[in-house]
């Protein structure tokens, strides 16, 4: 079983948006995964109420039972667990990333953006965690993303391949309680969900 954290020290960076795109894309794999929401806000539970589907499954944990929840998806041969996690430094944050196997950083092509990012990182090293930052709501074309992922490559830090554009399909999708796999999976915003999921289970 494979455990990703997804988590920014800045509101607003794309966490429960990206989070449930890639459970629901590798739901569509016909592979099992769990979405754990430690999220006061619930982002990640309000999508999953808004749907038909039971899949992917979301959980609300909170974070100091969030290793006994991890527990029991290895016992239910969950293959995926991706932890939402809330926008916060505080000590949640390190016991939210130690579980993972891998740390997701969804980040703006923005200088303030990038400071929360460092932020992160921090948090990851600190875990001992490996981590990957995900170019999100990137402005499709825009030279900020290139300039972006040249400073982030240029310092060292570990970006992915995978860039997430803002398209209406994101949020429209959304709306529905359906993902851009379900709402339009053809499209270009679907192709990049399953690129970065590819990343994420490499």
């Amino acid at each position: 079983m494979q455990v990703v954290s997804i988590q920014s020290q800045k509101g607003g960076a794309g966490k429960s948006t990206i989070t449930v795109h890639l459970a629901s894309a590798m739901s569509a794999r016909g592979r099992s995964v769990r979405v754990l929401d430690t999220d006061s806000q619930k982002s990640a539970m309000l999508w999953a109420s808004m749907r038909e589907s039971k899949t992917p499954e979301v959980v609300y944990v909170e974070p100091l039972k969030l290793r006994a929840a991890i527990d029991k998806a290895r016992t239910d041969g969950i293959e995926l667990v991706l932890i939402d996690s809330p926008p916060n430094a505080g000590p949640d944050a390190v016991d939210i990333a130690a579980p993972a196997d891998l740390i997701l950083i969804p980040c703006r092509p923005g200088v303030f953006d990038v400071s929360a990012v460092r932020k992160t990182i921090e948090i990851a090293n600190t875990a001992n965690k490996p981590y990957l930052v995900v170019l999100s709501s990137c402005p499709p074309r825009a030279p900020e993303i290139a300039k972006t992922r040249a400073a982030f490559e240029t310092a060292g830090v570990s970006v992915a391949k995978s860039e997430i554009e803002m398209r209406r399909a994101m949020d429209r999708a959304l709306q529905y309680g359906e993902s851009v796999i379900e709402f339009e999976p053809e499209g270009e915003s679907a192709r990049q969900i399953n690129a970065l999921l590819d990343e994420v289970l490499a």
